[in-house]
């Protein structure tokens, strides 16, 4: 055990660390994985605020209550856009990270993610909850989440067991 732990802890303060080296297709990833899906989420927000207005949801609730159509409707409104909430920091999160070393197939991950999440939101927005994969480019939204998220693993792993340098 002292011996894994010798690899893992720097001999001195100066080895504590690796360095971080940005490269320059690293915009990429904070144009489309940061502004750009905020930019959906935005947009998600947008088809809420008409639904509260359509449908006579009024803040604070966040659901609509009761059986009715207009109830489903709101409802699956919102569910459009709170599911992309409920998966959204870990989406930008793992983005953020694994784009500093795969600013490429993160960066189109992240197109592929928000196309994918309009879709899947625009099913929903349907009143009928399966629909929400009626389009097939709705299941990118899981592909666009994992694949940063299976990178990051990736650089995580890097770190903890190559001695040298890796960036």
């Amino acid at each position: 055990m002292e011996d894994v732990a010798k690899d893992m802890l720097p001999a001195t303060f100066a080895d504590a660390g690796v360095p971080l080296v940005v490269p320059k297709p690293y915009g990429l990833v904070l144009l489309v994985n940061l502004i750009g899906s905020g930019f959906v989420l935005m947009m998600l927000s947008v088809k809420v605020t008409g639904a509260r207005k359509k449908y006579k949801v009024h803040y604070p609730a966040m659901y609509a209550t009761g059986d009715d159509d207009d109830a489903r409707m709101f409802n699956c409104v919102q569910r459009g856009h709170q599911q992309a909430l409920e998966t959204y920091p870990g989406f930008l999160a793992a983005s953020l990270v694994s784009g500093l070393r795969y600013p490429f197939v993160v960066s189109l991950m992240g197109m592929l993610w928000g196309y994918a999440r309009l879709k899947w939101a625009e099913g929903y927005r349907t009143g009928v909850p399966d629909k929400r994969y009626q389009s097939k480019i709705s299941f990118f939204i899981w592909f666009g989440f994992f694949i940063p998220l299976l990178l990051c693993g990736a650089m995580a792993i890097e770190l903890l067991f190559t001695p040298k340098r890796i960036f």
